[in-house]
């Protein structure tokens, strides 16, 4: 039994949450994953009953292909794969069993890894100097994010230590928070030798929480689209 077997049937077994969508995200739906048949090569989805099923199927049906991409989670492993739906069938979606799982991250929360060639920075309110810095994001998550500082300011940020103050800005929504130092790595960026600094969010809404999840599911997918 391959790896990828053992990740589809353990997700099968916990009902794993599974999400759809088109290939430019024109059309979302949520499912449970209730059955693997390796004997006729399909697997099985039960609709979430707040999601039309048949308007997806429509949404999909006008791109003139029956690929669709899914998102597959449960509190193990996050995964993400494309394939064909077969048919709705007994109050459930069939897709063709796929050839491939992209594993995305076992982690509480997805991280998202700014791509080269994008900017987003953070506004850290320094806890030793007090200054406030401008400095540029290396991955984001709903849980935290990581930035990557120069010298003279590096040695300002310890493992340990508390951030009064954290702002940063994802589609034009300014999120606000507190957060505390996990860890603090020497790496070399572009040439540069930084620090880099972990930060695990402290005092962070759950809407501005919800907001940065749904900002970095959506870049996930479309990043991972573009490799499919």
């Amino acid at each position: 039994m391959g790896e990828a077997h053992r990740i589809l049937a353990d997700c099968a077994r916990s009902t794993a949450l599974a999400q759809f969508f088109t290939r430019k995200q024109e059309a979302v739906l949520t499912c449970r994953f209730v059955r693997l048949n390796e004997a006729t090569r399909e697997v099985g989805f039960r609709p979430d009953e707040s999601f039309q099923v048949s308007s997806f199927l429509d949404e999909l049906a006008s791109t003139g292909s029956r690929e669709c991409y899914v998102n597959l989670v449960n509190d193990r492993v996050k995964v993400f794969f494309k394939s064909q739906i077969i048919e709705l069938r007994e109050g459930k979606l069939f897709l063709d069993l796929p050839k491939n799982l992209f594993r995305v991250q076992r982690r509480e929360f997805f991280r998202f890894k700014i791509p080269p060639g994008h900017v987003l920075r953070v506004e850290v309110k320094a806890p030793l100097s007090d200054e406030t810095l401008s400095l540029k994001v290396i991955d984001v998550s709903a849980g935290g994010l990581a930035f990557s500082v120069k010298k003279p300011h590096s040695d300002d940020f310890i493992a340990g230590m508390q951030l009064s103050s954290l702002r940063f800005t994802l589609n034009r929504r300014a999120v606000y928070c507190e957060g505390f130092i996990r860890h603090v790595r020497s790496m070399k960026i572009e040439g540069e030798d930084v620090q880099v600094v972990g930060i695990l969010f402290h005092r962070l809404r759950e809407e501005d929480r919800k907001w940065v999840d749904d900002y970095v599911r959506e870049q996930t997918r479309r990043m991972l689209a573009k490799l499919l």
